[in-house]
């Protein structure tokens, strides 16, 4: 018999015990293929637990400020730490734009108030947020900037926590397209308010 194999315990011989042992061995290599790829997406999903977005600006005018809702959506469990948190101890966030010619802050970046505890892995009192968090981002619109559809990239700068964890800091780019409409002529005559 070319196929001959003895299955452990079983007295089978031939060909139907090495389908036997070819088929319980397919069967935990499956399981074991599918769950690495179940395990594998999970601590993906765990390594991003923030997820950013921003509202689309219908217009503005060259010269003029948009005013730009930047939210992050936080996954329960997890929390960032606010624009304001005090040094010493977490990683605040930090949402400026990339360096562009067209596009500057046009004051500072504003969040919700954030939640105030103490965190005893840190020692200190900490300023979070969870849950999603809009920030208000006021973008001014260079005065040279051409009439047309432009995009302003703006980055946020952030770390992120659980009860028991940290993960280093991450920096996200969200690309938000903004129409630029003409300067006033009012306002091109007179210059910026």
């Amino acid at each position: 018999m070319p196929y001959s194999y003895r299955a452990a315990g079983g007295g089978r011989e031939g060909p139907r015990a090495w389908y036997s042992v070819r088929r319980r061995w397919s069967f935990f290599h499956v399981s074991g293929v599918l769950g690495f790829v179940a395990i594998g997406r999970v601590a993906a999903a765990q390594d991003i637990p923030v997820t950013w977005s921003a509202v689309h600006v219908p217009s503005v005018a060259a010269g003029g400020t948009a005013r730009i809702t930047l939210t992050a959506a936080i996954a329960d469990g997890w929390h960032l730490y606010s624009l304001t948190q005090p040094a010493g101890g977490p990683v605040p966030t930090r949402i400026p734009l990339a360096q562009s010619q067209l596009f500057a802050l046009a004051d500072s970046v504003q969040g919700v108030p954030p939640q105030r505890e103490f965190d005893p892995n840190f020692g200190i009192e900490v300023e979070t947020y969870s849950g999603s968090t809009p920030f208000l981002v006021p973008v001014k619109v260079m005065p040279e900037a051409k009439p047309g559809v432009d995009t302003v990239a703006i980055k946020a700068r952030y770390q992120v926590c659980n009860a028991t964890t940290c993960l280093p800091v991450r920096v996200e780019t969200v690309v938000v397209p903004v129409t630029v409409t003409r300067a006033s002529a009012a306002k091109a005559a007179h210059g910026p308010a």
